[in-house]
């Protein structure tokens, strides 16, 4: 918030932007918000997810950051300055080094760089104090100074058993100003450094939350440490009280997704900073502030994603990419992806990490009706032996493998529209290749280039392999068909594979001699090598020639990374050691291997039926609270002069030489220094005594007696229309296709006629969906665009004629699920006598239940076209969706029958 307290900067993205080190650091969309008029303006650029920008300070600038990572050739940090009240760039500049924090300040940006508070004029950097380790959380305050949190580092060697610590210092004004370098910060209080945290007005008054005791009065007035305020607690727009929040039915973020779209009640408690009272106010959300205009202002794409100008003709061809880089396509309605249930999923992790997968989950050919030849799921991916021991113990923790399936998926195997029991699109990672450059700029949402898919497969986004023969990556060793249609169809094939990817970067990191706490695989903290790697990639000792002499673990991850707030508790923990799901909500706060920990503590809230949503799965368990705690390990264990990292180093003098700490490299200002970011770790580290009781453990809910565990039966499909005899169907499968789905699932559909799609562009099949539920068993679905004649709305624009191949017939029931469905109420579509068309905007029921549309009745020359509406134009009773399509064509229509 700007210093008036008028105007709100935001970046935002989908949390799955946070499993890709790329877009964490530059992925994120970018606006300001007039607070008074709800106004709100997307800029034309992309920023970093983490937890500091966008920064706000003095007067009404807000600055937002884009950072490069470590597999970027050239080490920048992108500041772009904006005036929020108007939403125009004022500045941007891009200087050498990872510098982040950055607020405005009389003259320019205050930052940090390494260990030290820096001074950014004009593209200049100029050093104003050390540090002992990265400043953070920088504050500007109502005098003109800057207050931050800096951590005290423990040595390498330091166990967790000591709690780490950090000051609140400060340094004034007068010394931003100077920026000599040699500035004496004055430290103002200290406490445990995941006790206590920072907080400010608009104005600039600073308060201390949390537990820290003052070490001097010398603040200027400015920095406030009244005690009592909880960690994480909310200033008052004029210091009046702290404030703090939560959901007055007493539920936490885990909460069903039709109770996401109801208004809740929150509920507010203010302390009065002063006397030390407390109010409770309960406020249920009014009226959107700006109404209609800025609802739809915030429904905007983006300005970054400035699509190019497509014709609008028609190009018509089925919903298979044929062109595609991924092996198994979306779009096929014999090559869907089944959803498993969590209970199916956990069984098969258990089953898969001690070998016994195949005992329950052999598949006969046609597997759920997807046309696939016989298999066993650890026959085409036989588990690979754990390095550095054996014994029935020595396997993949099944919470580990857990944790893993619920960062990389949501445990989802198919698309996320798709419930338990229900078939649909596979879960597929950048399947058309959408690309983001280097600094963050993505010109073209919907521009299509197969050539860079990720092709990451399923539940646990297996990605090597998955591309489709002969357009395969450098290097990269194609699956077989079987195993590609395995992974991408079967949740227990894809698991067979995941717990092998896994495996193999235990087995890497430890050919190197790199393990945790002495590398007894039985216990959850000894994973964080192999799950850091599991995310960003691991660079072996062999390769170090080609990478100038650098190997290890790489920096992006480095829990000692400024990119990662340093006082954060660990993943879904709070500071008094309870459940915090919320921390899911800003994910970006923690590295991806503190994540996986995290859930494997506690876990995700999955969806066993619709409406049921449960633990979804057993939680690994600490001997102590304090012990399950310290599974996330000591900031700086991972940053020592073997690595060139040395956030304490305080004595290297005034620089404007990048790499000054935490990561030292490079040591020249050379923007193509092969040697940027390669602070890469190389040692085993250790931080518990595992033999002590310290570690965690996992639980192995099913053993091998269990059978597989059965299918959910969501939204059964209507098999039998109930129509008059003499009534011909055409559906939206060919006749006679059985579309994939369980057994107890729809056969052949029967269709006396043809259906077919007409594409305005490739990419409207990017927003082509598919379902198995409905009538027959399947249905197609599609989004409204805000306007019908912006360029998305024209390249995206698809049709989907019926033609029957008998006049004078009923056409029969057009049914969906609306629990199934694209969000927002279902309508009824009425067409009027004539050749005209009309959409009603009569809502019908929210409830997951199947709604006749009604009759048509053709002539001889008739068609039946389905194609998506347009919220501008149904308001002036145009064309509007049955959620995805709506009636178009020559005939009349009869009322459905009750």
């Amino acid at each position: 918030m700007t210093e008036s307290g008028k105007h709100a900067a935001v970046a935002y993205a989908p949390r799955t932007f946070t499993n890709k080190p790329e877009m964490m650091s530059r992925g994120a969309f970018t606006a300001v918000v007039d607070l008074e008029t709800g106004r709100i303006t997307k800029l034309p650029f992309q920023a970093t997810l983490g937890y500091f920008s966008p920064g706000c300070g003095r007067g009404e600038d807000a600055v937002f950051t884009a950072l490069t990572d470590d597999t970027a050739k050239s080490p920048e940090s992108r500041l772009v300055t904006v005036a929020a009240a108007t939403g125009k760039v004022k500045s941007k500049v891009t200087v050498a080094g990872q510098v982040t924090s950055a607020i405005p300040v009389r003259g320019g940006l205050a930052a940090a760089r390494g260990n030290h508070i820096v001074k950014v004029t004009g593209g200049k950097v100029r050093e104003v104090a050390t540090t002992k380790a990265t400043p953070f959380q920088l504050k500007a305050d109502a005098d003109g100074g800057v207050t931050f949190i800096d951590r005290v580092p423990q040595r390498a060697k330091a166990r967790a058993g000591g709690q780490e610590a950090a000051t609140v210092s400060r340094v004034p004004e007068r010394d931003l100003q100077k920026a000599s370098g040699n500035a004496q910060p004055t430290a103002l209080a200290r406490g445990n450094l995941t006790g206590f945290d920072l907080t400010a007005t608009p104005s600039g008054e600073v308060y201390i939350t949390g537990k820290a005791a003052s070490t001097t009065s010398r603040a200027g007035g400015m920095v406030h440490n009244p005690g009592g305020l909880a960690k994480g607690a909310l200033v008052s727009s004029h210091g009046q009280a702290a404030v703090t929040s939560r959901w007055a039915d007493g539920k936490d973020s885990r909460i069903r997704p039709e109770e996401a779209l109801t208004q809740r009640t929150v509920r507010t408690t203010l302390k009065t900073i002063d006397t030390g009272k407390t109010a409770v106010l309960d406020a249920t959300p009014g009226d959107l502030i700006g109404g209609a205009k800025s609802a739809r202002a915030g429904n905007e794409t983006s300005p970054v994603l400035t699509a190019q100008s497509a014709s609008t003709a028609t190009q018509a061809s089925g919903p298979v990419d044929d062109d595609r880089y991924c092996s198994v396509p979306r779009g096929d309605a014999k090559k869907q992806a089944f959803q498993p249930t969590p209970r199916q999923i956990e069984w098969a992790v258990d089953q898969a990490v001690v070998g016994k997968l195949n005992k329950g989950a052999t598949r006969g050919a046609n597997w759920k009706n997807t046309g696939m030849a016989a298999y066993a799921p650890q026959s085409l991916f036989p588990l690979t032996p754990l390095k550095g021991g054996s014994g029935v113990d020595w396997h993949v923790p099944a919470q580990v493998m857990l944790g893993v399936t619920a960062q990389e998926s949501n445990m989802w195997q198919a698309a996320r529209t798709v419930v338990p029991g229900v078939t649909g699109n596979a879960l597929i990672g950048n399947y058309y290749g959408i690309k983001y450059s280097a600094d963050g700029y993505q010109k073209d949402p919907w521009a299509i280039n197969f050539a860079e898919a990720d092709c990451g497969y399923g539940i646990t986004q297996v990605t090597d392999g998955m591309r489709m023969h002969g357009k395969e990556k450098k290097d990269e060793h194609p699956k077989t068909t079987v195993q590609q249609e395995a992974v991408a169809l079967d949740y227990a094939a894809n698991i067979a594979a995941g717990v092998n990817i896994l495996i193999g970067k235990w087995n890497d990191t430890r050919d190197d001699g790199m393990t945790i706490n002495g590398g007894d695989p039985r216990y959850i903290e000894n994973w964080f090598y192999a799950l850091w790697t599991y995310n960003s990639g691991y660079h072996p000792k062999s390769t170090a020639g080609s990478n100038s002499g650098k190997w290890g673990v790489g920096w992006t991850n480095n829990p000692a990374n400024p990119l990662w707030k340093e006082n954060r508790t660990p993943f879904l923990e709070n500071a008094s050691g309870g459940d915090d799901y919320s921390h899911a909500s800003h994910p970006q706060d923690w590295p991806y291997q503190e994540k996986v920990i995290g859930w494997a503590a506690r876990p995700i809230s999955a969806m066993f039926g619709p409406g049921d949503f449960q633990a979804g799965y057993r939680a690994s368990w600490w001997t102590n609270v304090q012990e399950r705690t310290q599974a996330k390990p000591p900031i700086g264990l991972f940053c020592d002069a073997t690595n060139n990292c040395d956030p304490s180093s305080a004595t290297d003098g005034a620089s404007n030489e990048t790499g000054k700490g935490p990561c030292m490299l490079p040591v020249d200002p050379d923007t193509h220094n092969p040697l940027y970011l390669k602070c890469w770790y190389t040692k085993p580290a250790a931080w518990k005594k595992c033999d002590n009781a310290e570690c965690g453990n996992a639980v192995h809910r099913f053993d091998d007696t269990y059978p597989e565990q059965p299918d959910a039966n969501s939204y059964p499909p209507r098999c039998n229309t109930g129509l008059p005899a003499g009534s011909l169907i055409v559906d939206d499968l060919p006749n006679g296709t059985t579309p994939a789905g369980s057994s107890n699932r729809c056969s052949g559909v029967s269709s006396q006629g043809s259906f077919t799609f007409d594409f305005a562009s490739p990419s409207a099949r990017i927003d082509l969906h598919q379902l198995g539920a409905g009538n027959g068993n399947h249905f197609w679905f599609s989004h409204t665009r805000s306007k019908i004649g912006h360029d998305d709305g024209a390249r995206l624009y698809t049709k989907g004629p019926r033609r029957p191949r008998r006049p004078g017939s009923d056409l029969g029931r057009t049914s969906r699920s609306a629990g199934c469905a694209a969000p927002g109420p279902a309508r009824r579509a009425r067409r009027a006598e004539g050749s005209g068309t009309r959409c009603d905007a009569e809502a019908l029921p929210e409830a997951p239940t199947c709604t006749t549309v009604g009759y048509l009745t053709f002539t001889a020359r008739s068609r039946l076209r389905w194609r998506p509406c347009h919220a501008d134009r149904a308001r002036a009773r145009q064309p509007r969706r049955i959620p995805g399509m709506a009636l178009a064509g020559r005939g009349t229509t009869a009322p459905a029958r009750a």
